[in-house]
């Protein structure tokens, strides 16, 4: 069945605790209508493993690991271009998104012909309704100079930019020049697939990253349509049910305390003896996404072993989900024992061997075709 709506959302290694609850808000209410595709690049042992889970069950449609240094850009240009549905969000990471905001917004771009995209303008411009397309006029809000109260002017670099964009028509700057209007966030933001096709999505080659979503609005009002703002009762962030930016906290120069935080926001029943609470909580996670019947090798005396799944004898040939190795066990022939998907646990690796580490705690994927993951 063809999504109505595909959720793309962004993230990267060391945001694991804000990836948790960005997906936690769309756990609550993701439908049979809704897909999920998470893009992610640089991830951490623990956030690879937690988005693993988030896939077993169901949560996450499609997971596309990136390249390391793949950046928000990049990433959501890839994300669109795996999204089925004919309506599609960014959501990045450190957003909290109700299924009010999403319903809504897709009313809008779905309601009227004359809206090409939905997305966030900041708090600092709560009463705009965005830049909008009248009567053959273009109906924007005024973007200072930095923080001064006087119009600020595209830098001459990006105005040849826009000039030599295959989507140029002239329309924006013969109506107001070469003068910055009030642009969406790319944070989050709906557009209607056709038009992020027809436009070729964010120019990650010409534009930096914190100017790529400004020029697709210049390409979208280039179009002669719409760049809305959220309806009104959304636009400002605090309210999770709905829409909470916490991108805002850095804009008001507010502490994020959880920013950068590679850890899970759950409780964990039993650090392992000589492992930290961290390497712990991998373990946890790869034991949720072992199903019942699920095969576990058992190699050396290892200090952990998963509360689920049936385990092998030591001399079954049969592959293996998860093979754990105790201290001194790890040999790389290990890896020939896991099926496809399978994951490698081994204690004390060798350090040559260049298994990702999370201090002692080593996951090796076995590079063979995996139900779980789609290469980028």
């Amino acid at each position: 069945m063809t999504p109505d709506v595909s959720l793309v959302v962004t993230t990267y290694g060391g945001e694991t605790y804000h990836t948790q609850h960005c997906l936690g808000w769309l756990r609550r209410w993701k439908e049979a209508r809704h897909e999920v595709i998470v893009v992610c690049h640089d991830e951490t042992p623990l956030l690879r493993a937690f988005l693993e889970l988030c896939r077993t069950i169901g949560l996450v449609d499609v997971l596309v690991p990136a390249v390391p240094g793949h950046g928000h850009v990049r990433s959501v240009n890839l994300g669109f271009a795996r999204a089925r549905a004919d309506v599609v969000f960014n959501v990045c990471v450190d957003m909290r998104i109700g299924r009010d905001v999403v319903t809504e917004c897709e009313a809008r771009l779905r309601g009227d012909t004359r809206t090409g995209a939905i997305g966030w303008h900041y708090d600092w411009s709560p009463t705009f309704d965005g830049s909008l397309w009248r009567d053959g006029a273009l109906r924007w809000a005024l973007r200072t100079h930095d923080d001064a109260r006087v119009a600020g002017e595209l830098d001459p670099v990006h105005v040849e930019n826009i000039r030599h964009a295959p989507w140029f028509t002239g329309r924006v700057f013969d109506a107001i020049g070469t003068r910055r209007i009030l642009c969406m966030n790319g944070s989050f933001f709906g557009v209607r697939k056709a038009l992020w096709d027809r436009l070729g999505g964010f120019d990650e080659r010409r534009y930096p990253a914190h100017w790529a979503d400004d020029f697709f609005t210049y390409a979208t009002l280039d179009q002669g349509l719409d760049v809305l703002n959220l309806p009104a009762p959304y636009r400002c962030g605090g309210r999770p049910d709905g829409f909470q930016a916490l991108t805002d906290l850095g804009w008001q120069g507010r502490h994020d305390p959880y920013k950068g935080k590679d850890r899970i926001d759950w409780t964990v029943a039993a650090v392992v003896p000589g492992l930290t609470e961290k390497d712990t909580v991998v373990l946890e996670v790869l034991a949720r996404r072992l199903d019942p019947d699920a095969t576990v090798a058992l190699v050396g005396d290892p200090p952990w072993r998963p509360g689920r799944g049936a385990v092998l004898p030591a001399s079954a040939e049969r592959p293996a989900d998860l093979v754990v190795a105790g201290p001194g066990a790890y040999a790389p022939a290990l890896r020939d024992r896991l099926g496809a998907g399978g994951v490698l646990v081994a204690f004390d690796p060798p350090a040559e061997d260049g298994l990702a580490r999370v201090e002692r705690l080593g996951v090796h994927r076995r590079e063979a075709p995996r139900a779980a993951f789609t290469r980028a």
